[in-house]
């Protein structure tokens, strides 16, 4: 999900968001368990991949969009990213799957296996990223491109890292 911070456990006033019912109260129990009542009140469902974000023009410090952006439909990612730019004062992280996990091709694709069957999973390349962020290279603290190598299968994994100064 997309989780904000403004500056909880490290002195951090944090708040999250996700399109999942479940990913949220799974994240209030979590939080709850470790005695942060005020923390899981933060939490909320976002209730559709179009709705706008529900905080105010550079309310977050940081927005933090970890492993989320590709789990939606391209043009909602780049919905979401302007809307991260317009509650975010200076800083959004992000990560994104690699078009290499599906051999170099970006886009829209539906998830056949097993695990999130039926998803979208986007893939993205440096230019896709640009699109989504609409920014510069320049724009950046950091972009990297990670590669792994699994060495049973030589299949390869990539994600990109992000570090986007708004």
């Amino acid at each position: 999900g997309i989780h904000s911070i403004t500056c909880e456990e490290f002195g951090l006033k944090s708040y999250g968001i996700d399109i999942s019912k479940h990913a949220i109260n799974q994240a209030k129990i979590n939080a709850k368990h470790k005695g942060m009542n005020d923390l899981a009140d933060r939490f909320q469902v976002i209730g559709s991949q179009k709705q706008k974000i529900n905080f105010d023009d550079n309310f977050f410090d940081i927005t933090i969009a970890e492993s989320c952006l590709y789990s939606m439909e391209f043009e909602f990612a780049k919905k979401y990213f302007k809307e991260l730019k317009r509650v975010s004062k200076d800083i959004i992280y992000f990560s994104v799957i690699s078009s290499i996990d599906n051999n170099n091709i970006c886009g829209d694709h539906i998830v056949s296996s097993d695990h999130e069957k039926e998803t979208i999973q986007s893939y993205f390349d440096k230019d896709t990223i640009m699109e989504m962020t609409e920014s510069k290279i320049s724009d950046f603290l950091f972009l990297k491109h990670i590669v792994e190598e699994n060495l049973k299968d030589k299949s390869l994994n990539g994600r990109y890292y992000g570090a986007l100064k708004v």
